[in-house]
């Protein structure tokens, strides 16, 4: 049965089990900026994401409040307007999906695992572009047969969520959303756009994108990612895994507690992922809205935004470097006592030494609340990472400038180095031996 929504509001008669409303008042009520008006004599009206309880300003019948002196002088994604499916859209129930999008399967059962749906893109046209738009992916995983070969597969306005954390740990395939790793399919370009993910914890990412890799392996061209107007919802998994090279560009997207405290302990809210000859050609992170206030367990931790692959030997990676601009990046968090890895363990984190001669990473106009970093008083955790651990550098730089501290309005050195290279950057005893 096709469901209804609002980004702004909730029908009061709207269904206590239906899944969209268990995900927004699981959301409101653990942030607890619920308020209950009156308008047009029923419903609540919340704020799609009342993010950074902020700036003194009136959303949507939430007042709200600030600890911070200053605020980004753009419009904030999740704060300012809402992200993810817009308003109106009336989301199809994925289990009634048959032959109504050319190149994908019907719905049909997991095979592994019978508790889980799965719907599986099909094509072997090298010039179709497949759109997969309006769905409601409830417990179900979307996937990629092995000897698919098409340009484009656009995912839009789909809600992507599971009723319970699945881990492959446990011994099934994991909570999933969209897993394009299949080995031998082919794809130039993915779009993920007004898209909302819920309650997915995943070794393998929220959206794993591998299948743009053997196009370009190919074609000897470049894939593109595309991931924007998305909201990613307390998903304690790991979040995108990027793991096909070429363009790379993620922008006006919430990521809300994105790998946070899952019980896998270790996660990346973001990766460049490592892979002999992998290669990644323009990186632009932009205007994308991260906030975390989980509470870490003791040997609980998630990486942040890993732009330098986690190998630097037989897995390396090569970069073009790229941008990280004008994000609203908040880290609140706090964790176990004494533990100074329990918590997300930087912002951003680029590697000179996977950097092209030439290229540079810049870090720039990002408004920073770093406390959930700074509280434990070691380097073990920082907003900014820059480092140069491989033992042959390429040659690349990083620059990092006018970041702004949103709770003193000022610029700190430990977010604003300036320019550094593979000569000016310390290996932080990090080095792999290779």
């Amino acid at each position: 049965m096709a469901q209804r929504r609002s980004s702004a509001t909730l029908s009061g008669s709207a269904r206590m089990d239906s899944p969209i409303r268990q995900i927004r008042n699981q959301l409101i009520d653990r942030r607890g900026f619920i308020q209950r008006a009156l308008a047009a004599g029923t419903g609540l009206i919340v704020p799609q994401l009342p993010l950074i309880p902020a700036w003194g300003q009136v959303t949507q019948g939430c007042v709200t409040s600030s600890e911070y002196v200053t605020r980004p002088p753009w419009k904030v994604a999740g704060v300012d307007y809402c992200v993810g499916l817009p308003r109106q859209i009336i989301l199809k129930d994925i289990k009634t999906l048959t032959t109504q999008i050319p190149g994908v399967s019907a719905y049909h059962k997991n095979f592994t695992d019978p508790t889980l749906g799965q719907v599986t893109v099909q094509s072997t046209n090298p010039g179709d572009t497949i759109i997969i738009d309006g769905w409601h992916f409830f417990d179900t995983e979307l996937i990629l047969e092995n000897n698919v070969n098409c340009d484009s597969i656009i995912i839009q306005n789909c809600l992507i969520d599971y009723p319970v954390f699945r881990n492959e740990t446990a011994g099934g395939p994991g909570s999933i959303g969209v897993d394009f790793g299949a080995a031998g399919a082919k794809v130039r370009r993915l779009v993920v756009q007004h898209c909302e993910f819920g309650n997915m914890q995943s070794t393998s990412g929220t959206i794993n994108w591998q299948s743009g890799e053997n196009y370009t392996a190919a074609t000897g061209n470049n894939s593109t990612f595309i991931c924007r107007w998305n909201f990613f919802n307390n998903c304690p998994g790991d979040g995108i895994n990027q793991k096909s090279g070429g363009d790379t560009l993620m922008a006006y997207n919430v990521l809300l507690n994105q790998a946070d405290a899952g019980t896998q302990g270790h996660g990346d809210q973001f990766t460049l992922e490592q892979g002999a000859g992998r290669h990644f050609k323009n990186t632009q992170i932009s205007f994308n809205t991260i906030f975390d206030d989980s509470f870490f367990d003791c040997g609980n931790g998630t990486q942040g935004f890993t732009l330098q692959g986690n190998n630097h030997c037989d897995a390396r990676i090569i970069t073009d470097g790229g941008s990280v601009d004008h994000n609203t990046w908040v880290n609140v968090t706090t964790g176990c006592p004494g533990d100074v890895l329990a918590g997300v363990f930087y912002g951003p984190c680029v590697d000179v030494s996977d950097t092209t001669p030439g290229s540079q990473w810049r870090i720039t106009d990002n408004y920073v609340d770093d406390k959930g970093f700074t509280r434990v008083g070691t380097r073990n955790m920082e907003w900014l990472r820059t480092q140069n651990v491989f033992v042959t550098p390429l040659g690349g730089t990083v620059f990092s400038g006018d970041n702004i501290d949103l709770r003193t309005n000022t610029k700190p050195p430990r977010n604003n180095r300036g320019l550094e290279d593979a000569t000016t950057i310390s290996s932080d005893g990090q080095a792999d031996s290779c």
